[in-house]
């Protein structure tokens, strides 16, 4: 079996967790800065009660993005460095094929 992985869609892919971590965590901040002082005392529970836990979730979120983001990298410098170990192992190969005078 074969694996191949195109190191352009790694990194672009990492590059959109991290955009996904930045977009979360402005949510997150959004969230706790949320105003619930014009609700009816009725609500205001109810409603500080739904942002924070969205605040909560939206923070998780953004710390699971990050870290997909970090292990993509991580798997493309190990990429990267395979597709190097590699050139250098065919080209051993290839000198020890070739036939010397």
């Amino acid at each position: 079996m074969t694996l191949q992985a195109d190191p352009a869609k790694v990194g672009s892919t990492a590059v959109r967790w991290d955009d996904y971590h930045l977009d979360l965590e402005a949510i997150a901040d959004k969230l706790g800065g949320l105003s619930t002082s014009c609700f009816t005392p009725a609500v205001k529970a109810p409603a500080d009660t739904f942002a924070h836990t969205w605040e909560v979730i939206a923070k998780d979120e953004g710390t699971a993005a990050e870290a997909l983001a970090d292990g993509l990298r991580k798997a493309l410098e190990g990429i990267t460095a395979g597709d190097h170990l590699s050139s250098v192992e065919a080209m051993l190969v290839q000198n020890a094929l070739e036939e010397t005078r």
